[in-house]
């Protein structure tokens, strides 16, 4: 008999200790922490500065005096006479700009970039390598994007208008006093700048081929949205429509953005969640849509899908910053909050209520899915049929390349990260994974597994990897989080109600699969040792 058939007839909260029991053993074998490289600078620039056609490097020359003057608004005894920095521009118009560059965090350096808009605002802060074992959340949105839309006229100052975060103290107030400097050096060394004029392409170029050349034209751009980078990939004939299309679909994922993000405290649903438990909200298209398919995929899931794990989710996010995993005290309170159908959805006036003070929800399992689907919809509406999108891994083919007969896409080994298990030909379809290895909790240096069980409180156990495939890519992405917390009992429950393919990997390396897109047959994983 395995542990998990005797752990089935105990009480929750005995199967709640147990859990707390285990993590505390591994967590007890915590090591130094290594060298975490998150993005490499050519892919930092690449997503800091994606409106720019071009982007070059250089350096200016500070004279004295203005030295001083940036030395006084950065609040510093002396600073470097030459700035490195990198000029973004399109059509020979200024885009923006970025700077790379070290700080000292508590021990080691750490390296960053900062990007600037033409009017030498911050667009962007992103940490592209940590290597000290703690204070590691600097890298986390909800810090970084604290410093978006700031410049000379903002304090930068910890406890004011950058909140710290407990357990990285000397690394916020390292990277915000980084960032005031470079600010300086940006108001003291450069004019603001006009943004590039946004022409109105699809009046003035018609959608067709252009009448001088036959010739596919290929198109790729990247911008960050929802936390993590999409990714759009298009052919047409004219450069000028693609890159109007994807602008457009940039924008429609940045409009639903503002409408579904649960750590936006402003968006529609961040409203929500502050909301008293007896008030109710409006719900747009886009949150009733994407609303009416959790619930479809929470009764389907049997609660293994549930975007009210919002409670749970903060818990153990406070934790890691705390460095010690919730208590199974914590955890019961949290559960008390966990629960779909207790949202009250009054479908006559299209308002939603959440019925118990501190109840939240979270969109973030289903999100990206509905975004691909909404951003491939603005580019067909634009004549862009032939694209591939990728959001943060979940991929969604729309009509193959030129002269292909599909998109190749890749399933990777999730024991071994850079290892390819099977390829995959897609169009027309979505393919999404979860992962065990692909986002983490970390105590230290040990990882947890990032997707929570609604029925136990604690990171699912069981299942290491889920790659699913459909036609929707909400639905794909909804249940690449549900089918992985359900385990592979349920594969042939899951095919029976969605359609949907699906290849599962237990923690063991055994290969389950459902429907015909994973050919691989049953089979075993070498593991890491």
């Amino acid at each position: 008999m395995t542990f998990s058939h005797l752990l089935q007839p105990m009480k929750q909260n005995v199967i709640r200790f147990i859990y707390t029991v285990v993590f505390g053993i591994l967590l007890s074998f915590d090591s130094q922490g290594q060298i975490q490289e998150f993005l490499s600078p050519n892919k930092g620039l690449e997503i800091a500065l994606s409106e720019a056609d071009e982007i070059k490097m250089k350096r200016i020359l500070a004279s004295k005096e203005q030295r001083r003057e940036i030395a006084e608004m950065a609040g510093k005894e002396t600073v470097r006479s030459i700035l490195r920095y990198y000029e973004g521009t399109r059509e020979n118009e200024i885009t923006g700009y970025a700077i790379i560059d070290d700080v000292m965090g508590k021990h080691q350096p750490i390296t960053y970039l900062v990007a600037f808009d033409p009017q030498l605002k911050i667009t962007a802060v992103e940490i592209l390598i940590y290597r000290e074992s703690y204070g590691f959340e600097i890298r986390q949105d909800t810090f970084k994007n604290q410093f978006i839309g700031l410049g000379e006229d903002a304090p930068l100052t910890i406890g004011t208008d950058i909140r710290n975060i407990s357990g990285a103290t000397v690394s916020c107030r390292s990277l915000t006093q980084a960032i005031k400097e470079k600010v300086a050096y940006m108001n003291v060394l450069f004019e603001k700048k006009p943004f590039p004029e946004k022409k109105s392409l699809m009046k003035t170029v018609p959608l067709r081929k252009d009448p001088e050349t036959d010739r596919w034209v290929e198109k790729k751009r990247v911008q960050m949205h929802m936390g993590t980078f999409l990714e759009i990939h298009a052919y047409g004939h004219n450069a000028a429509i693609i890159d109007y299309a994807i602008t457009r679909a940039f924008e429609r994922v940045n409009d639903l953005e503002s409408k579904i993000s649960s750590w936006q405290e402003d968006s529609l649903v961040g409203r929500f969640n502050k909301e008293r438990s007896s008030d109710r909200i409006m719900a747009d298209d886009d949150t009733r849509m994407v609303f009416n398919q959790s619930l479809e995929i929470y009764h389907q899931s049997e609660g293994a899908f549930d975007i009210t794990i919002g409670p749970l989710m903060s818990l153990w996010k406070i934790a890691e910053m705390n460095h010690l995993p919730p208590s199974p005290a914590e955890i019961e309170k949290a559960m008390g909050l966990i629960g779909m159908n207790r949202i009250i959805h009054d479908r006559a006036d299209q308002t939603l209520t959440l019925p118990i003070p501190g109840m939240r929800i979270d969109l973030g399992g289903i999100g990206k899915g509905y975004a691909l689907k909404v951003a491939a919809e603005v580019l067909e509406q634009s004549g862009m049929t032939r694209a591939l999108l990728n959001f943060g891994g979940q991929v969604l083919a729309l009509d193959p390349p030129p002269g292909q007969s599909s998109w190749p896409v890749w399933i990777r080994n999730p024991f071994q990260e850079k290892e390819v298990l099977m390829p995959i030909n897609l169009t027309r379809a979505s393919v999404a994974t979860s992962s065990s290895q692909e986002r983490f909790f970390q105590f230290g240096n040990q990882k947890l597994n990032h997707i929570l069980d609604p029925k136990t409180g604690f990171p699912s156990l069981g299942t290491a990897s889920v790659s699913i495939i459909g036609k929707d890519p909400t639905s794909v992405d909804g249940w690449a989080t549900a089918l992985f917390i359900q385990g592979k009992d349920h594969l042939a429950a899951f095919r029976k109600s969605t359609g949907m393919d699906a290849l599962l990997i237990d923690e063991k390396g055994n290969l389950y699969t459902v429907g015909d897109s994973f050919n691989s047959g049953a089979k075993t994983l070498s593991l890491i040792q």
